[in-house]
């Protein structure tokens, strides 16, 4: 995984894939005569495993036998010649021990570390993805594992067989696992479901001959994910609650040196508003959004006014709309679904192997509720557009929107930004691909007085973003095909136009 939001909407995306993936069980019915047949939905159970001084227990000869299959002979030379030669001795005082070789770890904090823990245990996440039902992915030294099972019964051996094969592989490797930080967490929708609980302990979660505790309904305590906290429904709302907690004890502090008297004035310190208030609240807000209740958005939404008040200077009377406008400041609901289209096109470039397509649905019934829109049908919209416009892959100004992290929407730098654009295009025009040459000519002209190295409409003289260029199709809500017509985003202290066309290069 490339970024920490990556890794948490993998998670979200497994568990929402097994919770529209349905199974038949029979249940007794309410007469008390014979058995009925109900749809319930698939549960999920993650498993964190954390492993002890993970970067400092690489062996280098396991190492270089992975570095082999590496292509390019100087970069594996570069490689090892980066591991070898390193002496490490101890200071007590002013006296030093002898200096020793460093035949296992890697150097903390260089850039090259997660990559070669990343390619140590490779060979572990493939051993793991082979079994059914079980996805296992890392983040540096953070190792996830996630069980698809109809129960605790059925998940859990699963897990315990997949804990066995891992601690077999961590002993032929150097790698310790650290059982009294590990975790657990079983994900389901109900609270009447006797088999969502172990109550007498049948099923057991054990690690290197550790129990590890489950964490499901009712648990006096969450499990946490890279500073996330997840309930068992993973609606997200306790670390929505604390996010907002956390940005408010910042607030007060803000507040301080945003003083209309003693401190600076009101514009100066709208950076720092941002980076440190604002930063806090919106870590994961992207996947908060798309899961959270309404009261815990509501929440979030008046911590951020709160920020653009401190920001603008002006006092807590004037209404969220007025703040955000005064301190030049989008909505929050805007910013997470700028994010959240950001998080569609990394996982796209990435070409992530979980992105599918959900199962099919089960038969209507009473209480049943429909699955979201695939990633599919959101992947043939774009690529409609796109095509509409003249826009392939092969295309050299938009070879980073489709192979890279960066969103093509990155414009810290812009005064402006326009989403939306008229152009003269011939309309008598009936034939379809002499309508695609007419509107790529058009759109052509439009952008040559612009850098090439800038496709962002800006405004204000002296602007230079090397950003690449990209589309926006901003949508009313990500299960809907309804194009918002009129957008734009003033960027800086200039007013913003808009435009008609809903799908622009910029």
């Amino acid at each position: 995984m490339r970024t920490t939001t990556m890794r948490l909407a993998h998670l979200i995306h497994e568990v929402e894939h097994n919770r529209n993936h349905y199974f038949q069980v029979s249940l007794p019915k309410k007469s008390g005569v014979g058995n009925q047949l109900h749809y319930r939905p698939h549960r999920t159970l993650l498993v964190l495993v954390d492993f002890s001084r993970a970067f400092d227990s690489i062996d280098h000869r396991v190492l270089s036998r992975l570095l082999a299959n590496i292509p390019g002979v100087n970069c594996r030379r570069w490689l090892r010649n980066f591991l070898c030669g390193r002496y490490a001795k101890t200071r007590v005082g002013h006296r030093h021990s002898d200096r020793r070789p460093m035949l296992r770890g890697v150097p903390q904090g260089s850039v090259l570390g997660p990559y070669l823990l990343s390619l140590y245990v490779h060979p572990l996440l493939n051993l793991l993805n082979s079994f059914a039902g079980v996805t296992a992915d890392t983040y540096a030294d953070d190792l996830s594992i996630i069980v698809k099972g109809h129960s605790r019964e059925d998940a859990i051996p699963t897990a315990n067989m997949v804990l066995q094969k891992l601690h077999a592989w961590s002993q032929e490797n150097g790698l310790a696992i650290n059982p009294s930080k590990c975790e657990a967490a079983w994900f389901t929708l109900s609270t009447h479901t006797e088999s969502d609980y172990d109550r007498e302990g049948r099923w057991p979660l054990v690690v290197a001959g550790c129990q590890i505790p489950v964490m499901t309904m009712g648990a006096s305590r969450n499990t946490k994910l890279l500073g996330m906290d997840l309930d068992p429904r993973l609606t997200l709302k306790v670390a929505a609650t604390k996010q907002c907690t956390a940005t408010s004890q910042r607030i007060s502090q803000l507040r301080c040196i945003a003083h209309k008297e003693a401190g600076p004035s009101p514009h100066d310190p709208r950076t720092f508003v941002i980076g440190y208030g604002a930063s806090k609240l919106r870590y994961g807000s992207e996947l908060i959004w798309a899961v959270a209740t309404d009261s815990a958005k509501n929440e979030m939404q008046k911590t951020h006014a709160t920020l653009a008040r401190i920001a603008s200077g002006v006092p807590s009377t004037v209404d969220p709309e007025s703040a955000l406008l005064e301190a030049n400041m989008p909505p929050l609901h805007v910013l997470c679904l700028r994010a959240r289209l950001s998080i569609f096109e990394n996982t796209r470039a990435c070409q992530m192997d979980w992105m599918r397509r959900p199962p099919p649905e089960p038969p209507p019934r009473a209480g049943f509720c429909i699955s979201p829109s695939s990633r599919d049908e959101l992947y043939a919209f774009v690529d409609a557009y796109t095509k509409d416009y003249g826009i392939t892959q092969s295309s050299p100004r938009e070879e980073r929107f489709f192979r890279s992290s960066i969103p093509p929407w990155f414009a810290a730098s812009a005064h402006r930004v326009t989403i939306g654009v008229e152009l003269p295009i011939d309309h008598s025009i009936t034939d379809e691909e002499e309508l695609i040459r007419e509107k790529r000519r058009v759109s052509e002209e439009a952008l040559a007085l612009h850098s090439h190295r800038s496709w962002i409409l800006a405004k204000g003289g002296g602007v230079d973003v090397p950003k690449s260029a990209g589309v926006g199709i901003l949508l009313s809500s990500l299960n809907s095909s309804e194009i918002i017509e009129k957008a734009s985003i003033n960027c800086g202290a200039r007013h913003a136009a808009t435009g008609r066309n809903p799908v622009r290069r910029f």
